[in-house]
């Protein structure tokens, strides 16, 4: 035989071996370990937004909190909570909020996605004209009056450096600075 065969079969051989030792192992598993420390620099963007199930929103929130972390950053759209003008709906963020709370999270809110009434036909959801920033605004302070007290912290919009986040249009700063002054005023 030449070398090429026997240096396969040495090697089929070995890798049997192998395999089959690990995958026939009879160690067991110990019961899963809870982190019963928290670390305030440890925090977990939950995107729990399009979660409807309220037994998987609390096991995450459960989950974050066994695993040390003492804040979650989460997305609360303004598009999912006024669909309509004037017309709100807060049993999710009301849910994910009161999960949150009760596992002992500080929430940080990230509040965006601009609703289709706030926004041309056919553009993106994070398509804001300036003309619909009290809008915006108004939304802003509906959310911290409605969560004040459980809420301490708003970021507004994700990247706001991002075109993406213009509904790609260029960035701009002086636009972003004037959002942010009619939101603060609004909180």
């Amino acid at each position: 035989m030449c070398r090429c065969v026997i240096s396969a079969i040495i090697f089929l051989f070995s890798a049997w071996v192998l395999t089959t030792s690990i995958a026939h192992t009879d160690a067991p598993l110990g019961p899963p370990h809870h982190v019963r420390t928290t670390n305030p620099k440890i925090g977990v963007h939950t995107r729990l937004t399009d979660e409807v199930e309220a037994a998987k929103i609390r096991r995450t929130l459960e989950m974050v909190r066994e695993m040390g972390a003492r804040w979650i950053v989460e997305y609360f759209p303004w598009a999912y909570i006024e669909p309509l003008p004037g017309l709100q709906d807060w049993k999710h963020a009301d849910l994910v909020i009161d999960h949150a709370v009760h596992q002992g999270l500080t929430v940080i809110a990230r509040l965006g996605m601009v609703p289709q009434w706030a926004r041309p036909t056919g553009s993106v959801s994070s398509f804001l004209n300036e003309e619909h920033y009290p809008d915006f605004a108004h939304f802003v302070g509906d959310f911290v009056s409605r969560y004040n007290g459980r809420v301490h912290y708003i970021i507004i919009w994700n990247e706001p450096n991002l075109s993406l986040e213009w509904g790609f249009r260029p960035v701009s700063p002086d636009a972003y600075t004037r959002l942010l002054k009619m939101a603060y005023q609004a909180a």
